[in-house]
C-alpha cells in the first residue's frame, strides 16, 4: 500500500505545524480574528460613532459626467441653519479637484 502524504496546506488551522512548516502561509486558510464580531455586528466602524457637537460633511458631486461648470451659487446652502462652512472648487489649490485621480496631466496646458 502506498503511504499518503498529508497535505500541509488543508490542515485545520488550530493544527499543530511540522518544522519548517510555521513559516508557510500562501495556501494556508487562517483564522480571522475579527470575523465573529464582523458577523454578529458587534464591530465599531467610524460611521458608527457619534460624538457630542460632531460635524457631518457631505460631498455634492455633478450628476452629469464630463459636463463643464461654470458656476456653483453656494449661499442658500451657507445660509441653511447648522451649515459651517461650503467648499467649492474655488476655495482649494488644485485646479481639477479633490480627487488625485481625476487629475489629467495628459490634458494640462504646458
Amino acid at each position: 500500500m502506498p503511504t499518503e502524504e498529508k497535505d500541509s496546506r488543508k490542515t485545520p488551522v488550530d493544527a499543530p505545524k511540522a518544522d519548517g512548516d510555521e513559516l508557510r502561509v500562501i495556501g494556508v486558510p487562517r483564522r480571522r480574528v475579527d470575523a465573529r464580531a464582523k458577523v454578529t455586528g458587534q464591530t465599531r466602524f467610524a460611521d458608527d460613532i457619534f460624538l457630542p457637537r460632531m460635524a457631518h460633511c457631505k460631498l455634492l458631486r455633478s450628476p452629469h459626467p464630463h459636463a463643464r461648470i461654470r458656476k456653483i451659487d453656494a449661499a442658500r446652502a451657507a445660509a441653511h441653519p447648522g451649515v459651517y462652512l461650503v467648499l467649492t472648487g474655488k476655495d482649494l489649490p488644485i485646479q481639477y479637484g479633490i480627487l488625485p485621480v481625476s487629475q489629467r496631466p495628459s490634458r494640462r496646458s504646458t
